[in-house]
């Protein structure tokens, strides 16, 4: 009898080891001091890296060599128009400004070049540019002597009048009128002559 007895008690003590060797053990408690969420590096964030200083200084120098090629912002190269009207207004506004090199950029020295000179057209570009030059220049100092007429700051466009590929049009400056005769190159319209009208 008391072999079975401490026979039964083996049994329920091997048992319990038994127990204790396959309980599963618990999963430690996180830290409450540990933060809950996880903020990837910069790197690792699919984020680009921000451009280095060199990349800054090469796109600042770029920009500045190309705002050099360009002309200034705004600055018109010649007053001539797309329609007789703006031509107009433009020899005006300049004339007014006593501008007289931009008011002379609207005339149309290309064909009366060519009546001049017959070999007009197997001269090079840098020589008829020459040539250009020297009539924008010689231009300029005839509109100077009308700076009188243009004084009083008094100065409007009158009648224009069009025709297919020429126009004429007053300009009124003070007690002076002027007529402006024009032609249609390509897109723009030239001024072929400034004569005064006398009334005669």
């Amino acid at each position: 009898m008391m072999g079975v007895v401490s026979r039964g008690r083996s049994e329920r003590r091997i048992c319990r080891l038994d127990a204790s060797v396959v309980r599963p053990s618990a999963a430690p408690r996180p830290s409450r001091s540990a933060p809950t969420d996880h903020v990837p590096p910069p790197e690792r964030s699919g984020l680009p890296a921000p451009a280095g200083g060199r990349g800054v200084v090469a796109v600042a120098l770029a920009l500045a060599v190309l705002l050099a090629l360009l002309p200034g912002c705004g600055e018109r190269s010649t007053i001539a128009g797309d329609t007789p009207q703006q031509t107009a207004a433009g020899f005006v506004e300049a004339m007014q400004a006593a501008d007289y090199a931009m008011a002379a950029t609207g005339f149309d020295y290309a064909t009366n070049a060519r009546r001049q000179n017959p070999d007009w057209d197997n001269f090079g570009e840098h020589q008829r540019n020459l040539i250009v030059e020297k009539l924008r220049g010689d231009r300029a100092d005839q509109l100077r002597s009308l700076a009188g007429m243009f004084a009083s700051g008094e100065a409007s466009v009158g009648d224009v009048q069009q025709r297919d590929s020429s126009a004429s049009a007053t300009i009124n400056a003070g007690a002076n009128t002027l007529v402006l005769q024009m032609r249609q190159i390509e897109d723009q319209w030239l001024i072929a002559s400034v004569v005064e009208d006398t009334g005669g």
